[in-house]
């Protein structure tokens, strides 16, 4: 039943991002060929996005074939939902998008917005990073609430069994989970035991809890968080994360400050132009990010219209061309990591031991 559904005029109106919208159209490639098992698409037109049973959310498109294409996510639903499912939009809509945004500089920099209908917009150059972090979400917190109802559900369960009637004395009694202390005549009832247990907190989900999988993309993301980070204090928990992150990977690239001398080896050049394209990359920002709000006769729209295209795209465009030359270079130096998936919990655990 949970399976992808994808019809192709979606497929066609997809493939106009790849272009226009090169992170956005990646997104929508991961989250119906690379994504958990339990999320699916069932698509017409535009997409609905479930996890198992419950309706997440809508992607529709916004200006199809323009040049400032975007994709918007609503939580409302175009027809009748899959049969079987139900609606859980609730559980995105709007805080856990609004904070992800937030913590991406989205508004700040202008290319998520919010809807007056309850949805959010996306354009270029929205972040490869923050589509990969949205596809997590969509991943882990449903399951979060699906454990908070099985909690619930067993709670009233143990709740309502606690006040039935004792069952008949004649059968057989069900063997104690601890074995008695030398010297006691009874040992404790089972049903005690039970009830005692499920009266006992109910520990909360960690993230590590949800076993997120981690790929060759999130590796990267690493290196150039390491790499932008100016701070000391927060750069030293990055650092923790990128070994630890090296280490299941199966790859150590040498740092930059650890270079000496001209590079005069083979690896030694690939490993200088990673790093290169890494400080270009962080040194380069688009002052054109999003089109202003101003009307069709105000100075920063005559600026936009003359020098947005000719300067914007192209800066966008180097941005994407050091992060893939980066990936081409590990690729060279480590064969075979792009293979490689690691468990979020494996990552955390590696941190502690380091």
């Amino acid at each position: 039943m949970f399976a992808n559904r994808i019809s192709k005029d979606y497929v066609a109106r997809r493939d106009l991002l790849r272009s226009t919208f090169p992170s956005a159209h990646q997104f929508l490639m991961d989250l119906e060929e690379r994504s958990a098992p339990v999320v699916w698409l069932s698509t017409g037109k535009n997409a609905h996005v479930y996890w198992e049973d419950g309706f997440l959310l809508q992607i529709r498109y916004v200006g199809i074939g323009e040049a400032n294409t975007g994709i918007r996510l609503s939580p409302s639903h175009s027809g009748k939902l899959v049969e079987g499912t139900e609606d859980r939009c609730g559980l995105l809509f709007p805080e856990e998008i609004h904070d992800l945004i937030e913590t991406h500089g989205g508004y700040l920099y202008r290319w998520a917005s919010r809807v007056e209908d309850g949805s959010f917009e996306f354009r270029h150059p929205a972040p490869g990073k923050f589509f990969r972090d949205l596809q997590a979400r969509l991943e882990r917190v449903p399951v979060r609430e699906r454990a908070d109802r099985i909690a619930a559900t067993l709670a009233e369960e143990f709740a309502e069994s606690e006040g039935a009637p004792s069952p008949a004395t004649d059968r057989p009694a069900a063997p104690s989970l601890a074995a008695p202390k030398a010297g006691d005549a009874d040992t404790e009832d089972p049903d005690a035991i039970t009830r005692r247990r499920a009266s006992a907190r109910i520990r909360a989900l960690k993230p590590s809890d949800t076993n997120r999988l981690l790929t060759f993309e999130h590796l990267v993301d690493t290196y150039f968080d390491w790499a932008s980070e100016r701070d000391e204090a927060a750069k030293a928990p990055l650092e923790r994360r990128l070994l630890a992150m090296e280490s299941l990977f199966l790859c150590r690239l040498p740092r930059a400050e650890d270079l000496r001398g001209p590079a005069s080896s083979d690896r030694a050049q690939v490993i200088a132009l990673a790093w290169r394209c890494v400080t270009l990359h962080n040194s380069l920002h688009s002052p054109f990010l999003a089109p202003p709000k101003s009307g069709r006769e105000s100075m920063i729209m005559e600026l936009w219209e003359d020098h947005g295209l000719a300067l914007g795209t192209p800066i966008e465009a180097v941005r994407r061309s050091c992060r893939e030359t980066f990936m081409s270079a590990l690729l060279c130096l480590f064969p075979g990591v792009e293979e490689t998936i690691v468990a979020e919990a494996d990552v955390e655990a590696a941190m502690q031991d380091g």
